[in-house]
């Protein structure tokens, strides 16, 4: 186990971009001072192996006034009224504060400038999200380097306060257990246990992030949203006792992962297709997730394979996906190109519109069930009886 004294060490070693470190040095010729916060440093703490200063979305804190902050800023950002403002690329910096009266269940209703930076980590939900670095100081929360070594995740302070101001943090917990490997503080836990049911209060949009966040873990670790009670927070029909996952790894893309988290529990299609519907998911998601209902598919991964090898498959990513998280080997998927072209089609046997696009449609069908078939004596013959099945061109 490392000492604290070594991790300590490691913490000052954090490389920063070029970037921040002249944002962090104009801020200081304004006046202020400039610490580094929030995730960047416990993720650097954790996961060494990944950090790549150039990617790292950084937090933060200073002492200045929001005035001189606005000037500051690239552009805009949603959060200015609070005291946040974009800074850089990859840059938010927050003016250091104390927060009181969450009367939306988000953002505080006051919020009072401080100059101790130790005032403003006191603040902060968990104590391993509590550190400061200004590039040669580093600060922290009481039990915050003990809780950074074991991977322990505990709220700052009183847990039931730091819920009940933001709920969200209940999902972040999770989000972090998954993610990390963490684990929680047995107070912090009982703490999310008796007030999860007030996540309601949050957005839908902010609930789903985290959801999608929480699907980035190991798939061995997704059943823990469950055990935590979190499906409540998404509107999952109820669990299954039985729920497993028949996948070998977690797919790529999110709504592939929420595809596959939701087969897990062993609801019906019906509902996945109502959740999708009353959910904001991007566009593509969407149109993604309701051609995988539109299969009728439940677990399939031949299907999926089927579908992932049709040329003219517009949503060939999530059947690609999911196949080879249930372990279909790559090559099995590489898309099918008939031998018996459109232009063909439309020249031969006079087919236009919709009706090409059945035809095709047919063909790819046929060819992915039988791929000796893609030849084009075996097409014709497929394709005029299929012409003369359901009425000539």
């Amino acid at each position: 186990m490392d000492s604290l004294q070594s991790i300590e060490r490691h913490l000052r070693l954090i490389p920063l971009s070029p970037e921040l470190r002249q944002v962090m040095a104009v801020i200081r010729d304004r006046g202020g001072d400039a610490f580094v916060v929030g995730g960047a440093l416990r993720d650097w703490a954790w996961q060494p192996q990944n950090h790549d200063p150039a990617s790292v979305d950084w937090d933060l804190a200073t002492n200045l006034s929001p005035d001189l902050m606005r000037d500051l800023a690239v552009r805009p950002h949603p959060g200015e009224r609070f005291g946040t403002f974009l800074l850089g690329s990859h840059i938010e910096a927050t003016i250091m504060r104390r927060e009181a009266g969450y009367s939306d269940g988000r953002h505080p209703s006051e919020i009072e400038p401080v100059t101790s930076i130790e005032r403003d980590l006191s603040r902060r939900d968990f104590t391993v999200n509590a550190f400061a670095f200004d590039g040669q100081q580093l600060r922290w929360v009481e039990g915050g380097l003990e809780d950074l070594r074991d991977r322990c995740l505990r709220a700052v302070g009183d847990a039931s306060m730091r819920f009940q101001e933001d709920p969200l943090r209940m999902a972040r917990l999770i989000r972090l257990m998954g993610i990390s490997g963490a684990k929680a503080d047995s107070s912090t836990w009982r703490a999310m246990q008796l007030h999860r049911s007030s996540l309601k209060q949050v957005s839908r949009e902010r609930r789903l992030e985290e959801f999608v966040k929480f699907l980035r873990s190991p798939l061995d670790r997704w059943p823990l949203w469950r055990q935590a009670g979190m499906d409540d927070a998404l509107d999952w029909p109820s669990p299954i006792p039985e729920s497993s996952s028949h996948f070998v790894a977690a797919p790529s893309h999110p709504a592939a992962k929420i595809a596959a988290y939701f087969l897990s529990t062993n609801a019906s299609l019906a509902d996945l297709d109502r959740w999708t519907r009353r959910w904001p998911l991007p566009r593509s998601w969407g149109s993604g997730l309701r051609a995988l209902l539109k299969a009728s598919c439940y677990f399939d991964p031949d299907l999926w394979s089927q579908r992932a090898r049709g040329s003219r498959e517009p949503y060939v990513w999530i059947f690609r996906d999911l196949a080879l998280a249930a372990g279909v080997a790559e090559d099995e998927l590489d898309p099918v190109y008939l031998d018996l072209s459109s232009h063909e089609l439309q020249e031969g046997w006079g087919l236009h519109g919709q009706r090409l696009g059945a035809a095709l449609g047919h063909l790819h069908g046929m060819v992915a069930v039988h791929p000796d078939w893609n030849h084009r004596q075996r097409l014709v013959s497929c394709l005029e009886a299929w012409l003369n099945e359901t009425g000539g061109p």
